[in-house]
């Protein structure tokens, strides 16, 4: 599968859907992605700074974006 900008965008607030919340993209946590080839960069603006906050939200986008692709490189950008 060819992985895009809209691919993920689209991957993100289906599985937001699907759990109930409101999508990173509708709340506008996640400022850029960018794509290039198999690697997925994603900065993400977020209000709760801590490590649990940072590792739910990095867990859920992996698990989310992994589906796309077997061997997708995901990198999260936190601010």
């Amino acid at each position: 599968m060819n992985i895009t900008k809209q691919t993920i965008i689209d991957a993100l607030e289906i599985h937001a859907s699907k759990v109930g919340e409101s999508s990173s993209i509708e709340n506008e946590s996640i400022k850029n992605i960018q794509v290039f080839g198999n690697e997925v960069i994603i900065d993400i603006e977020i209000k709760n700074p801590t490590l649990q906050a940072k590792k739910k939200i990095e867990s859920e986008i992996v698990e989310c974006l992994e589906k796309l692709a077997a061997d997708i490189e995901i990198k999260l950008n936190f601010n």
